[in-house]
């Protein structure tokens, strides 16, 4: 599995508090230092939450950045799911390791990602979700 360490970090990702030492990676690890604007929401939307995280998402579409969320249902699915149909990159932050990804409706999604786009995750393959990642 690839690891991304602090000092190879975009900057804005190293000035975070406590940043982790490494990354966890599948992916094309080069879209990480776009720009990069990040789309995160409940999981239980509405069809106006959708219908308007697809709108941005489509307006968004002419800039050359990423659609960074965190593969959880709802909201970020749909982000991750409209970067895609609109042709923009997406990065998934997993909050579990690749061996357990969370929820599992979305493995099908996450493997997609990983072919074109980026998954990232600070923890190791084998860490279990946790409220608290």
């Amino acid at each position: 599995m690839p690891i991304l360490n602090k000092n190879k970090f975009p900057e804005l990702l190293r000035e975070i508090y406590d940043p982790p030492e490494k990354i966890y990676y599948f992916g094309n690890i080069d879209i990480i230092y776009k720009p990069s604007i990040s789309i995160v929401g409940t999981r239980k939307n509405t069809e106006y939450g959708e219908s308007l995280t697809k709108k941005i998402i489509q307006e968004l579409s002419s800039y050359d950045l990423n659609i960074v969320s965190g593969l959880a249902n709802g909201i970020d699915t749909i982000a991750h799911n409209s970067a895609i149909e609109c042709g923009l990159n997406t990065i998934a932050v997993l909050g579990s390791g690749f061996k357990n990804i969370y929820p599992k409706e979305n493995i099908v999604l996450a493997r997609n990602i990983a072919k074109n786009n980026l998954l990232i995750s600070a923890f190791p393959e084998n860490e279990t979700p946790r409220k608290m990642n």
